[in-house]
């Protein structure tokens, strides 16, 4: 199977739909990512914490595959209880990140004759900081999600929004690893990947010795909030809601938003090795 450049896009996504204790629906966006343990894949979604920290149940849609093609008629739905504990929060509080393992659902697929279409962002995607140096102040980025729970919910299929950057990216924005962008952030946007994104361009990285040519696209970072404009006339930062129905606008946004750099997602790998370990460690003694 072979798909295009900016089709990729559209499968590296997953749909979460939950449900918090008050029966309130919360609507947000998660990729998929792998990440490499000494030559072992280890496949995750990724979304932000404020997502699925409230969340009593959940679903997750997954994209399928039928005669080596993507399935646009199928989708498989994933519906779990304790939706929260199947996610593991960054370690450090004010980082807005969690991840969940999903190969055991893949294998649940396999062993059901459902094949999943998972297209995966990896360490390799993300854009490293020496690349950053060669980015401009103001450039392309492109955001893939679900704003305002808005999908094409027949064909499972996210929306592909532009905007550029807003703050220098190659700079920490107050110093936090993070940047701004220039688009139109609703809720269920939450957790959507920020995507920097050159078809048939030529940039010269870093680490080439000639300018590349062709399509580039490097993951920068993870949605998780946005500038407001509230009722006293003062601009707060909040974060990007999630609740589909049952709550009142009370502020204007400024279609801006606060975007977690991709790094960041890298700061998982201890916490990964190490339920790794206790893993492998519990099925040596029969645990």
């Amino acid at each position: 199977m072979k798909l295009g450049f900016s089709e990729t896009l559209l499968f590296n996504t997953i749909h979460i739909i939950a449900n918090d204790v008050n029966g309130d629906t919360i609507t947000g966006t998660s990729f998929l990512f792998e990440y490499n343990l000494d030559g072992k894949p280890i496949p995750c979604l990724v979304t932000n914490k404020h997502v699925v920290e409230f969340a009593v149940s959940g679903t997750l849609y997954f994209h399928t595959i039928k005669d080596d093609q993507p399935d646009y008629e199928n989708h498989f739905r994933c519906d779990l209880d304790n939706f929260r504990g199947y996610w593991l929060f960054h370690p450090e509080d004010d980082v807005d990140l969690c991840i969940m393992f999903i190969a055991g659902i893949d294998l649940e697929c396999q062993r059901n004759g459902i094949k999943l279409l998972n297209v995966f962002m990896d360490e390799n995607s993300v854009i490293s900081a020496e690349n950053l140096d060669v980015i401009d102040a103001v450039d392309d980025i492109v955001m893939v999600g679900y704003p305002n729970g808005l999908w094409d919910e027949v064909h499972n299929l996210p929306i592909i929004r532009r905007g550029t950057t807003a703050t220098h990216p190659n700079i920490d924005y107050e110093n936090k690893k993070e940047f701004m962008i220039d688009a139109a952030c609703f809720p269920g946007s939450s957790g959507s990947p920020v995507i920097y994104y050159k078809p048939g361009s030529t940039i010269r990285l870093k680490y080439d010795d000639m300018p590349r040519r062709g399509n580039i696209m490097a993951l920068m970072g993870i949605l998780y909030a946005g500038p407001m404009f509230n009722a006293e006339g003062a601009v707060v930062v909040e974060k990007i809601p999630t609740r589909k129905v049952g709550y009142s606008q009370t502020a204007i946004p400024l279609n801006l938003g606060f975007v977690i750099k991709a790094s960041r997602l890298l700061e998982f790998k201890p916490l990964i090795a190490q339920i790794v370990a206790e893993q492998e460690k519990a099925l040596l003694e029969g645990k």
